[in-house]
């Protein structure tokens, strides 16, 4: 099940791209307008939205979503330029999509938590914390990040098939990619109850987990400890055009040790925004 931090990282991925309604991430061109405006007829009235106004945004082919379609990209896409793998069952309309919600309320119960979906009618976007909304806001502008105070949201709500990241699914992450087996509960308790009480960071606890004999009785090579640490902080696997990032961590790896290779990966940008988004129960 894809996370809260993924469909963050996702959405953000998109900021600058067009909005195309009925799109959830194809990549723009004339075929995808001509049928998009057929599919859509009154969503692409020709006297508004000529295929000229449309034309300058297929060259080069970018990623395209309407408002709910941001959402879908990141469900249906494993990569942030990735294409989308269309499933009918999660196919709803921003106002299907509050109603799914597992947990909702009212905009002013608002819980500070990343990857909530914000709600008014016909429209939904993307709460990132602190105020800030990822929203595909319309044609005239595209996949923005604005604030929260600037439309009169109505609702929040979870989605149902995103897993928001708190610190037992955290735990149970990183013996997943670290140990590579299921948590026991003695373990599992142990290291959520020192993160409630502060004891440790989330980072403390990848440090333990990576410093552990059974970590090290995995005994992987460097090509695949550097895959480990790409599943454990930033929930994927090198990504097309990364080549040389891998090339890097390789290379650190031939003069530092490993836990100092965890430190630094900790240090990355991706990880600190990634972590940041972490609920804190």
């Amino acid at each position: 099940m894809k996370t809260n931090i993924w469909l963050i990282e996702y959405a953000k991925g998109q900021v600058s791209r067009y909005y195309w309604y009925g799109t959830y991430g194809q990549y723009s061109g004339k075929n995808l307008f001509l049928a998009k405006q057929k599919q859509y007829s009154h969503m692409y009235p020709p006297k508004k939205w000529t295929y000229e106004s449309f034309e300058e945004q297929m060259h080069p082919p970018t990623k395209v979503h309407d408002c709910v379609g941001l959402i879908k990209g990141a469900l249906w896409c494993d990569s942030v330029n990735g294409d989308p793998v269309y499933n009918a069952s999660q196919d709803v309309s921003a106002d299907g999509l509050i109603n799914l919600c597992s947990e909702s309320g009212s905009i002013n119960t608002l819980p500070e938590i990343g990857g909530l979906v914000l709600w008014k009618s016909g429209h939904v976007g993307v709460y990132l914390t602190g105020g800030k909304v990822c929203e595909a806001k319309g044609h005239a502008y595209g996949v923005v990040i604005s604030d929260i105070k600037d439309t009169k949201w109505k609702k929040w709500g979870k989605i149902p098939w995103i897993e928001y990241v708190d610190y037992t699914v955290y735990v149970k992450h990183l013996y997943d990619t670290v140990l590579a087996r299921y948590a026991d509960a003695g373990g599992l308790n142990y290291w959520v109850g020192e993160l409630r009480a502060k004891r440790l960071t989330v980072d403390d606890v990848a440090l333990e987990f990576f410093a552990s004999d059974e970590f090290a009785a995995r005994e992987l090579t460097d090509s695949q400890f550097v895959n480990c640490l790409y599943l454990t902080f930033f929930n994927r696997l090198p990504l097309k055009g990364e080549e040389d990032g891998v090339k890097y961590w390789m290379n650190e790896l031939k003069f530092k040790a490993r836990l100092q290779v965890v430190a630094m990966f900790m240090s990355t940008p991706e990880w600190q925004e990634n972590s940041k988004y972490i609920i804190k129960n």
